[in-house]
């Protein structure tokens, strides 16, 4: 539980990422989208909770299937904003959680090794 609570800042600082990341694909959808289903992205409240049924995969197929009968082109924003938010934003979560859980040993390891490697050359080179 202690290493859960120490990884408290560095996913919040991620919440705040994914916040950002979120307003900003919600702008980007309500200026250009916002008159195709007022419903669901009439402004930008309405479409961040929209984004969040989308990150979350709740029937997201139905929300781009009434978009892309007006706007063909409008699978590439949704494929974007899944492949950010779950691939690269979801895994950072992780990562993060891992890197605590395992103590931070993961580059303390890396800076061992590299430090073996440059003794090693420096005793080659000398002899």
């Amino acid at each position: 539980i202690d290493s859960l609570i120490k990884t408290i800042p560095r996913v919040g600082f991620i919440a705040l990422l994914m916040f950002i990341f979120v307003y900003i694909w919600g702008v980007i959808r309500t200026m250009f989208f916002g008159d195709t289903d007022p419903d669901r992205w009439e402004n930008i409240g309405v479409a961040l909770l929209t984004l969040t049924q989308v990150a979350t995969y709740d029937d997201w197929g139905a929300i781009m299937r009434d978009l892309i009968e007006v706007h063909p082109w409008a699978w590439i924003y949704f494929v974007s904003y899944i492949i950010v938010n779950a691939v690269v934003l979801l895994n950072m979560v992780i990562g993060v959680i891992v890197d605590v859980m395992t103590g931070g040993r993961g580059v303390e390891l890396l800076i061992d090794q590299e430090s073996k490697l440059t003794q090693e050359k420096n005793a080659n080179q000398e002899s």
